[in-house]
């Protein structure tokens, strides 16, 4: 999913602050140097997944969209995409999407929050 012409973005970690203490080192940006080092407790930045929950959602006719729209004389749109490390709120134009891959493989993992 590509968002398009984006105007706008304010980006916010959702991780916690003491989580982001133990998470300092280089090791939590590479996931094959976590496992390497014994996966120590933190939170891993290096992986090529993110929990997208709860995922994208369209927020209608908020003011900076509508303010973009009467400087640009285009629509625009505003939506957030939360996941479980980072919050994005952005204004933008279209969103395209294309199918990248016929890959129907198995799960490689699951996190199941307690």
């Amino acid at each position: 999913m590509t968002f398009t012409h984006v105007v706008d973005l304010d980006y916010k970690t959702r991780v916690g602050d003491k989580i982001w203490q133990m998470s300092w080192a280089d090791e939590f940006t590479d996931y094959a140097k976590w496992t390497e080092v014994g996966e120590p407790e933190g939170y891993i930045f290096g992986t090529d997944w993110s929990l997208a929950y709860p995922g994208i959602t369209i927020l209608g006719a908020s003011h900076e969209a509508k303010e973009w729209s009467d400087r640009l004389q285009r629509p625009m749109h505003s939506a957030s995409i939360e996941t479980d490390r980072f919050s994005i709120v952005l204004v933008f134009s279209e969103v395209r999407h294309r199918k990248i891959s016929e890959d129907t493989g198995v799960v490689r993992q699951t996190v199941i929050h307690l």
